[in-house]
């Protein structure tokens, strides 16, 4: 018999919070009342307050495993349980806010949905793009080329 995964495992939730840092994107782990004053609910387990066009980003993580009964016959159990499971319940919610939301889902085998991967890849740029004026900088001035 399978288990239930948990929705938000801490290592995960640390690492995306980590990329983000090295990102200078000053995340903020379990922000509370990004949806208002309600009942304890804190969709975002990495927080981003400034993301893009003057909005945060709540991300939310979660785990679900393809070997799951409900998930085995389908082509892609992340983006489903985003879409289903995630969107379905926080979009509308979301309305009116000054944060984006962003279900993050992993696979226990290893896969992420896309908009999990997208987030990942932009925040991970962020920190590259903050590098280069420094190494152009050091080139312009005579320096040697950075390793």
């Amino acid at each position: 018999m399978l288990r239930k995964v948990r929705r938000h495992p801490h290592p995960l939730r640390n690492l995306v919070n980590s990329i983000a840092s090295d990102g200078l994107l000053n995340p903020i782990l379990e922000k509370q009342g990004i949806l208002g004053p309600t009942s304890g609910r804190r969709p975002g387990d990495v927080t981003l307050p400034l993301w893009g066009a003057g909005t945060g980003l709540a991300i939310d993580l979660a785990v679900t495993s393809p070997l799951l009964k409900s998930s085995v016959r389908l082509e892609e159990p992340a983006q489903e349980y985003a879409r289903s499971r995630k969107h379905g319940k926080y979009d509308k919610q979301f309305e009116g806010t000054p944060y984006d939301f962003c279900a993050m889902v992993w696979e226990t085998l290893g896969a992420i949905n896309e908009e999990g991967e997208e987030v990942l890849r932009d925040s991970a740029s962020q920190h590259e793009l903050l590098l280069r004026p420094r190494s152009a900088t050091l080139r312009v001035a005579g320096h040697p080329e950075p390793d």
